[in-house]
């Protein structure tokens, strides 16, 4: 998914450390967006003024003590 600044990566992406399944690429480097997806895969994305919107086998999105539940869906706001 292309941004202005790089662009987004979502599937089945699990690094041996850190998050997984969503990434963002800045052109140099990869991030975890948000903190990533609790999730066996991300399989679809569309980008929205408010953030992207993420579906599949998602569990929780967000990163630490803020993780939020999501039931096959979440938005990662900007």
């Amino acid at each position: 998914m292309p941004l202005a600044q790089g662009f987004i990566a979502t599937g089945y992406v699990w690094p041996e450390t850190g998050w997984r399944n969503v990434f963002h690429f800045d052109g140099t480097s990869w991030s975890a967006l948000g903190g990533g997806a609790a999730a066996i895969e991300v399989s679809s994305a569309a980008l929205t003024p408010q953030g992207p919107w993420l579906a599949g086998s998602i569990a929780e999105v967000g990163a630490g003590p803020s993780f939020t539940s999501s039931v096959g869906v979440a938005l990662r706001s900007w």
